[in-house]
């Protein structure tokens, strides 16, 4: 056992490749990704998708001085809808649990830490009911334009098939008073540890690692490889043409980081770069298929008439 919360009834086993173990008494809760589900005592929990849970948290509270900065516009803001992560309940009077792992590292995250934190979806392996994860329209138009490429049909495609993460918005449901924040004898106890106790848990492949980037400091790195980045943070795409795809670092792999905030990143491999023969024969191939799939579609329903 190489970590444990209390508080939370949760245990992080193994060494290179990490699991955690959720236990949940009767009427407790948590939200996982389903995807990651390695084992569970039973068949018995209570399963909602987690976009269908009512959240009364967003009518009677305000957003969280430490999670929400002015720049934010709450109306871009929506519980994140993907089928893969759910809440689950248990109802029965017994003990239940569960296992997570995705086979590397886990990394446990505490949103008040952070200064709006985003997390690739497909890299979150639970999180308690104080936290919410949310949609950001603006995000997403950011890094979908991030991950255009305009380095021939090769590039699209590969855009296509690899670079549709998603990023969620973090933070703490609970509002918590600036003023009463200034005066520490008017913030209670129990507000205070309700920020520390809530809690997300992302995991990799392999092994997590963090950089925190000053004024004006920058790096490289492969855009696949970003698992989550603080709001401050900037991107921008690696200036190459066809001539120089072949650095060791290219456009079609890597996209240039810049500071202030927190970057967390896995390592990945790199995409091959193909040559512009190879393009066209892809483009080509492709095209063919498609209209091969095409054609075999009008004899099926010509077939099915007769």
């Amino acid at each position: 056992m190489d970590d444990l919360d209390v508080f939370n009834t949760i245990n992080i086993t193994g060494s290179d490749s990490k699991t955690i173990h959720i236990t949940l008494k009767r009427n407790e809760k948590i939200n996982v990704n389903k995807n990651y589900i390695s084992y569970s005592s039973s068949d018995n929990l209570d399963e909602i998708i987690y976009s269908k849970i009512d959240s009364l948290f967003h009518q009677n509270y305000s957003r969280s001085i430490f999670s929400l900065r002015n720049d934010i516009n709450s109306n871009i803001l929506k519980k994140v809808s993907n089928g893969s992560i759910i809440r689950l309940k248990n109802k029965n009077n017994n003990i239940e649990y569960l296992g997570l792992s995705k086979g590397g590292k886990i990394m446990k995250i505490t949103p008040i830490l952070y200064n709006n934190l985003y997390i690739k979806i497909e890299n979150i392996l639970a999180f308690n009911d104080g936290v919410e994860i949310l949609s950001d329209g603006e995000m997403v138009q950011k890094i979908n334009g991030l991950n255009q490429q305009n380095n021939g049909i090769s590039d699209m495609i590969d855009s296509f098939l690899f670079n549709r993460s998603e990023y969620c918005l973090i933070r703490s449901k609970l509002k918590i008073n600036k003023n009463s924040f200034m005066n520490e004898e008017k913030l209670s106890l129990l507000d205070l540890s309700s920020y520390v106790n809530d809690f997300v848990y992302i995991s990799g492949y392999r092994n997590l690692m963090e950089k925190r980037l000053g004024e004006n400091e920058s790096m490289v790195l492969m855009s696949r490889s970003i698992v989550a980045f603080e709001q401050s943070i900037t991107f921008s795409h690696i200036k190459s043409d066809n001539k120089n795809n072949n650095k060791y670092v290219n456009s079609l792999n890597d996209i240039i980081v810049e500071g202030p905030g927190l970057i967390i990143f896995e390592l990945t491999e790199r995409r091959m770069i193909l040559s512009k023969n190879t393009n066209k024969i892809f483009f080509i191939s492709f095209i063919l298929l498609f209209f091969e799939i095409i054609a075999q579609l009008i004899v099926y329903y010509n077939y099915r008439e007769e």
